[in-house]
């Protein structure tokens, strides 16, 4: 199925209206050939520098699995070199010998890898994907890490509490002190991004596809968050910030589902994720809920702004409207 932009935003008013956001999951939307976007779920998780954690090994573990719930979908790895993968053996091989290996156990300097989908055609190579899965650890140099994955609505629909239960585990296998997850317009670069500006500007409860612009701006902070979705996670120093299990309870609706974790707190809001619409409007009350109790530990000192935005849009101000966007005044 093939749309362009004018057509996209009436489909997702009206998907969004009946709940039936996980029919874009075969929605591609071209340009002169070239897909621009795609829907997705997207993860992305922030952890801190910590010498007693070993993330290089978990992360391989963690890649691993992510190849597995893919159904082996992701054929191409890069590690400084690149690879094709056949297997999931692959990854972990590539990872513990050889110029990758070296340059990944060198715990003097950040360690990354990414595994995804090509497709088999080298023009679509650039296209954005359904299945990808980003990482950086951090060496002597950088204070925080980051990963990012993406899952696809399908999954979502036939397995929710896989789904939900995929992200707690990965918030505890790394120690995150923030992580989110929430229906995403997956693209590849700034400007597709810019040009989808008047989605998020009608949508909410999109997740904007940004994982290293925000992981810049806190550099070296490690208690603050950037926004809620349907999924946010938070250690367990800032939950106690924000007073806990009895805040929680003196906020949280019983729409807001707690799952808690070795070293913090996931928060769901709501089954299923949702974007609202500002036309009709529609801020999704448990976001909104999630959102007022986590707001103490939002990041506001922006000196970049995080949105790509049109040249005729101040980028900074439309930051600072996407970040408050849940908030009740």
């Amino acid at each position: 199925m093939a749309l362009d932009l004018s057509q996209l935003i009436p489909i997702l008013a009206k998907l969004e209206a009946e709940d039936r956001l996980a029919e874009l999951d075969t929605v591609e939307f071209p340009e002169t050939g070239v897909t621009r976007w795609l829907f997705g779920l997207a993860a992305d998780f922030y952890f801190a520098r910590d010498e007693q954690v070993d993330r290089r090994e978990v992360m391989i573990d963690l890649a691993e699995g992510y190849y597995d719930r893919t159904d082996g979908r992701c054929n191409f790895m890069s590690a400084g070199p690149t690879f094709t993968i056949k297997s999931r053996d692959d990854i972990r091989n590539k990872l513990t010998e050889g110029r990758a290996a070296r340059r990944y156990w060198d715990r003097r300097q950040n360690g990354g890898f990414y595994i995804k989908h090509n497709y088999p055609e080298p023009m679509r190579n650039g296209d954005p994907v359904h299945d990808w899965f980003s990482c950086l650890i951090p060496g002597l140099v950088s204070t925080n890490g980051e990963l990012q994955y993406l899952t696809r609505l399908k999954a979502l629909r036939d397995h929710p509490d896989t789904v939900v239960a995929d992200f707690v585990a990965t918030c505890a296998a790394l120690k995150i002190f923030y992580a989110v997850q929430g229906f995403s317009l997956l693209t590849l670069g700034n400007r597709p991004q810019r040009d989808a500006y008047p989605i998020y500007r009608r949508f909410p409860g999109l997740l904007y596809n940004d994982l290293t612009g925000f992981s810049l701006e806190i550099e070296p902070a490690t208690d603050v968050i950037l926004d809620v979705n349907w999924l946010t996670a938070i250690d367990s120093a800032m939950f106690e910030k924000i007073g806990g299990m009895e805040a929680a309870q003196d906020i949280l609706s019983d729409e807001v589902v707690l799952h808690p974790f070795d070293g913090g707190m996931v928060f769901q809001a709501g089954p299923t994720p949702r974007i609202g619409d500002i036309n009709r409007g529609d801020i999704p009350k448990p976001y909104r809920e999630v959102n007022e109790l986590l707001r103490p530990l939002r990041f506001t000192d922006w000196q970049m702004p995080f949105l790509s935005t049109p040249q005729d849009v101040n980028a900074m101000e439309a930051t600072e409207d996407w970040i408050r966007r849940f908030d009740a005044s």
